[in-house]
């Protein structure tokens, strides 16, 4: 019995003690206090009032109610039912579940408390991402890095630093947010890079850039810059570069219903940059006595006449001075000349068709 007592006494002085740790109202919210909650929309960026009867008694009031949610599936609105955010009331960071999110707090049942540890934790997230991203600049991509922003050939990535790509989509309803990421290259996927890569993307879904937040501000960004758009094999997709210290994140978008809405690849800046800068020389084509006999550029195609006569055009694409991709082959230059000129085959150049670019109206932003 005495042990029991102590034991009972104890609790009552963690009860008491939690408390006198919040000077206000602890009265807990009900749904009375909320929106409704709808599971299958995203309640990112808001104040969402979590469930008190799960909690331990003394925790049952307001204080651990008043969450910040911030990501994961079941904040999106989506599968899952992970819910990230910051606790109101401490600033604690946690997991909670959607299924316990009694709905978004209704503005004028926000207490005052919250709404200025609300600000506060606005505040500091907002330097956190200007602290860690000053150096981040985005602008469209050039027609040359456009070719970047899809998956290279192995040697490729190898040549230009390219460590791995994101590819995700904003769900059904534009406004989730799941994403798959895919390893080109483990040794350069460091852990300043993985801390470097998730600030990154935060700050391209927060509200001061957006280009990843939902469908509609990819829409409304990509609206902004018409020098982005780019005619696809079946849509237009806009194109974006951010640039940190070391990497280079080449964002292609795509803010179409029912399709992959963004894919991020990611590089190492200084590999990408000086390969770019030696593919402008061109691909240099040569007969097996090594004369020049003509350059495409880099993405270019040539036009391989078989013995027979048959005719077959294939994108070739600059590895360096002496090697070239020409389809899914790699060759030496000699090496494709002699090669050519064994079977008895001629090449030429392709003439490249002008492709105008053209951003599509208004209203083809969102189908």
């Amino acid at each position: 019995m005495q042990i029991f007592n102590e034991r009972v006494g104890s609790q009552i002085e963690q009860a008491r003690a939690e408390n006198e740790k919040f000077p206000f109202d602890m009265t807990p919210f009900t749904k009375d206090d909320c929106i409704p909650d709808r599971r299958d929309e995203s309640v990112v960026g808001k104040v969402v009032v979590m469930n008190a009867a799960p909690l331990r008694h003394e925790h049952q009031h307001s204080a651990y109610q008043l969450v910040l949610a911030d990501g994961g599936n079941g904040a999106n609105g989506g599968r899952g039912q992970a819910v990230f955010g910051t606790r109101l009331s401490d600033g604690h960071r946690s997991r909670w579940e959607r299924y316990d999110v009694l709905g978004e707090i209704k503005p004028e049942c926000m207490p005052d408390w919250a709404k200025e540890s609300l600000a506060k934790i606005k505040q500091q997230e907002k330097r956190a991402i200007v602290g860690r991203n000053d150096d981040m600049e985005i602008r469209p991509m050039t027609q040359a890095e456009r070719k970047y922003s899809y998956t290279q050939s192995m040697q490729l990535q190898g040549q230009t630093g390219n460590i791995g790509y994101l590819r995700g989509d904003f769900d059904s309803s534009g406004y989730g947010f799941f994403t798959t990421w895919n390893d080109h290259a483990t040794r350069l996927k460091t852990d300043d890079f993985k801390a470097e890569f998730d600030d990154v993307i935060n700050a391209l879904r927060s509200d001061e850039y957006g280009l990843l937040k939902n469908r509609p501000a990819m829409s409304e960004y990509a609206r902004k810059y018409p020098d982005s758009a780019f005619q696809g094999n079946y849509c237009t997709e806009f194109f974006f570069r951010a640039d940190t210290e070391k990497h280079a994140y080449l964002i292609r978008c795509n803010p179409n219903k029912g399709d992959y809405n963004f894919y991020c690849y990611c590089y190492v800046s200084e590999w990408l940059d000086r390969h770019m800068q030696n593919a402008e020389k061109g691909i240099r084509f040569i007969d097996s006595k090594y004369n020049e006999k003509f350059r495409i550029p880099d993405g270019g195609k040539i036009i391989i006449t078989a013995a027979w006569g048959e005719k077959n055009e294939y994108v070739c694409r600059y590895i360096d001075e002496a090697h070239l991709e020409i389809g899914n082959n790699l060759y030496h230059i000699c090496e494709f000349a002699e090669r050519m000129e064994k079977n008895g085959a001629f090449y030429e150049p392709k003439q490249a068709e002008p492709q105008p670019v053209k951003a599509p109206k208004t209203k083809e932003y969102e189908r």
